[in-house]
């Protein structure tokens, strides 16, 4: 009997085993998916990840697309005027510009420059003169910061009220500049460019 017994326990064990050796997925193999991936599981069944669960970020992409060009998508006229700003250069730019349908833009091409970056590249001689106030600011670049905010607050002036390039020189040589992006972004018809109902100056 304790013979019998003791093989018994062996044939169960070994048993035992061999299901788990069968359960073990192979080294590098994907984990099984542990539901069933359908209608009665979930709103969205395709597209499916690598791992067999549903891509809910991509359904989110594919469905906010819907019939969307890169002919008829204002995001690529954007991109081409003031370039892949905060996208990071790599495979993460790769994937925007293959996302946007079109090829990426040499590095060469001309960029739109934002007005806080143009006020901060502007050298000291280029700024407008220290106030009595910001004269007395013990540190040097404490004062050029100081001009700098009053160049950004200028530029805040005149998005809300009318104002000449006379006025306000260092925002109309900014708007000159910018001309070349301005017009990409208003390159189809019935196209105007906010910036120019913001920034153009009054007379």
């Amino acid at each position: 009997m304790k013979n019998f017994i003791s093989k018994t326990c062996l044939s169960l064990a070994l048993l035992q085993g061999i299901v788990f050796a069968q359960k073990a997925p192979a080294p590098g193999a994907p984990e099984p998916v542990l539901v069933t991936i359908s209608k009665e599981t979930t709103r969205i069944t395709e597209p499916l990840k690598p791992s067999g669960y549903p891509d809910y970020l991509e359904a989110l992409n594919i469905a906010a697309r819907g019939k969307v060009s890169p002919a008829t998508n204002g995001a690529v006229l954007l991109v081409r005027a003031v370039g892949a700003h905060d996208v990071s250069p790599g495979k993460q730019q790769d994937e925007f510009y293959k996302r946007l349908g079109i090829d990426p833009l040499p590095e060469t091409q001309r960029r739109h420059i934002f007005h806080y970056d143009f006020v901060l590249k502007l050298k000291e001689a280029e700024l407008p003169p220290p106030t009595d106030e910001e004269k007395k600011l013990e540190y040097d670049n404490e004062q050029l910061d100081a001009r700098r905010a009053r160049v950004d607050l200028d530029f805040e002036h005149c998005g809300d009220h009318p104002w000449t390039a006379q006025e306000y020189p260092l925002v109309a040589r900014w708007l000159k500049e910018q001309e070349p992006s301005f017009a990409q972004l208003g390159e189809r018809k019935g196209v105007r460019p906010l910036f120019l109902d913001i920034f153009t100056p009054s007379r």
